[in-house]
């Protein structure tokens, strides 16, 4: 664009009629689900969308109304979102026009259930300032303890899991899994007693961004990664007893390999220092010969064999034969992309295959006669519902997933031969925040007009 000088005023440069944009406000309110106000919660807005990079944000508290403002604020598109103490993330996006004005928003909060956890350590003193994260079944949930050790979950459903992360202290046993559904749980912190050493090559020197796992008999594995001079510690409990081994070490694009080097070291002390893991190089040109049957015995022809390395192989007589292989235990299965048949079972004995270390041998795998379970899911009313959530629980860590189609019904393929007890857990979201949950036991593989009505 050509910009002329005014004819009147020398020195000057007509640009013309300019258009100012003016400010604005962007404001609203924040509603618990009967429509009172929700006092106190953090509101955050920012320029353009959440993760686009840097951007211009401010932060309010909403009022005993519920109430937030936003003033001066320049034309633009924001993101405003909250995450109330111990509850679910909402966000929303609004447009400040050129002429300014307003823009009014309104945050509902969903129905909820209180959970409430106390984080003490072992005197049974509060621990405040601890992190929280609580895993649940509709997302996380993040809260902070006060004074009194005290976080406060508005959990939509059920908590499984929660990790608690004490700054500038540590702990071993930072971490607990929930069995059965609570609304209320004591997690007592046990002072650590740091396990710290070195992670070397075959030829002494050390060997950065390598994963040591310490195998505990009771307690749930700790995996920690070396630094670039191969050192690392690991928070243990005090007196405890695991054996080390190394997973894997990463590589250039940062993903970890587990098929180069290979080390263990067993009888190690929770507080020992100075420890030396020694790894060497995982020898590969191993071979393996793995056949696949169906139940009766006659070759799985159309079967695909799955499993670490598992990838050049060669057809013969039914048998498949790998080779170049790792000097170590691979976990190897097979499925059928497509069920030949509905009484074959796309799993095998061992669902998860089977472990083996390639030593030229043989191995057989041999999938199992299928039996349906299925029925209906539906309302308190008697009505069919879709979309519910299903889990079938067996022994042996045995949990298989589904959702009902549009008219309620499931249909879940198991093992004619599946020892019991089973179980179905169904759930679903009825879309207000609250939740409801159905479980029915004594469940025998061929039942196929199971109805379980919702609560």
């Amino acid at each position: 664009m050509e910009f002329k000088p005014h004819p009147d005023k020398p020195g000057t440069i007509d640009l013309g009629d300019v258009r100012m944009a003016k400010p604005g406000i962007v404001e609203g309110v924040v509603l618990r689900h009967d429509g009172s106000p929700a006092r106190r919660v953090e509101v955050n807005l920012r320029d353009g969308p959440i993760g686009a990079g840097p951007g211009r944000r401010e932060r309010r508290r909403t009022d005993d109304l519920g109430r937030f403002r936003f003033i001066d604020q320049p034309p633009s598109d924001f993101t405003l979102w909250i995450r109330p103490p111990g509850g679910p993330w909402q966000e929303q996006t609004v447009a400040l026009p050129d002429e300014g004005g307003r823009v009014s928003v309104t945050f509902r909060l969903p129905v909820t259930r209180e959970f409430r956890l106390t984080v003490v350590d072992d005197r049974d003193r509060p621990v405040p300032g601890a992190w929280v994260t609580a895993y649940t079944d509709a997302g996380r949930l993040s809260a902070e303890t006060g004074a009194k050790g005290e976080a406060v979950f508005a959990a939509r459903k059920r908590v499984r899991k929660i990790s608690v992360w004490v700054p500038d202290r540590e702990f071993a046993n930072t971490e607990h899994e929930f069995e059965e559904e609570t609304d209320e749980f004591k997690l007592v912190l046990r002072g650590a007693a740091m396990l710290r050493g070195v992670l070397l090559d075959d030829k002494g020197r050390p060997l950065a961004d390598g994963w040591v796992r310490a195998i505990r008999p009771e307690e749930e594995d700790e995996t920690a990664r070396t630094d670039s001079e191969g050192r690392f510690e690991i928070a243990l409990l005090p007196g405890e007893t695991v054996n080390l081994e190394l997973k894997g070490v990463s590589n250039e694009d940062g993903i970890s390999e587990s098929d180069t080097w290979t080390a263990s070291l067993k009888g190690v002390t929770a507080g020992s220092e100075g420890v030396v893991l020694r790894a060497s190089r995982i020898e590969r040109g191993r071979s393996l010969r793995v056949r696949v049957l169906l139940p009766d015995g006659s070759p799985a022809e159309n079967a695909h064999i799955t499993g670490d390395g598992l990838e050049a192989f060669e057809w013969s007589n039914g048998v498949a034969t790998f080779r170049g292989l790792p000097a170590k235990r691979i976990r190897v299965g097979a499925y059928y992309p497509v069920d030949p048949a509905p009484e074959i079972l796309s799993a095998l004995v061992e669902p998860l295959g089977i472990e083996v270390m390639p030593q030229g041998q043989e191995i057989v795998l041999r999938f199992r006669v299928a039996a349906p379970i299925g029925g209906t899911i539906v309302d308190p009313d008697g009505r069919p519902v879709a979309g519910v959530e299903l889990r079938l629980e067996g022994p042996d860590d045995l949990v298989i997933f589904r959702r009902t189609d549009g008219q309620g019904r499931f249909k879940i393929k198991i093992a004619a031969d599946q020892a019991g007890p089973l179980r179905i857990k169904a759930t679903h979201d009825v879309g207000d925040g609250s939740t409801r949950i159905a479980i029915k036991e004594g469940v025998r593989p061929g039942q196929t007009d199971l109805e379980i009505r919702l609560e």
